[in-house]
């Protein structure tokens, strides 16, 4: 499992058809709506920042907005880590070209 997505688009028509992809894409997190995410995260601004985050996963794009910063372009990709119920994303954008990384499990119970 891969989900991949880029804000770079000179078409507009081809950006809105890629959000769609990628908004359903996403849903493949439904299964985990109602339990708790975490996330440990390095390289995050141009300091190099790490830093972790727990959150609930109310709806299938918090995957995405709870680890993108706002008001930029970005690339955003995210796949199957090994482990259980675990995943690594990586966001590229203004603040850090090279990439934030992210280690994300989830547990609990629906």
């Amino acid at each position: 499992m891969e989900i991949i997505y880029n804000t770079y688009f000179e078409d507009q028509d081809e950006s809105d058809w890629a959000w769609e992809d990628f908004a359903y894409d996403l849903t493949y997190f439904d299964k985990y709506l109602g339990k708790k995410a975490y996330v440990k995260g390095r390289n995050l601004d141009w300091r190099g920042s790490s830093g972790t985050a727990e959150f609930i996963l109310e709806d299938s794009k918090d995957m995405l907005w709870k680890l993108v910063p706002e008001n930029t372009d970005f690339t955003f990709k995210i796949k199957r880590a090994r482990g259980r119920n675990t995943y690594q994303a990586r966001c590229s954008h203004h603040d850090c070209p090279t990439g934030s990384y992210f280690n994300i499990s989830f547990r609990g119970q629906k």
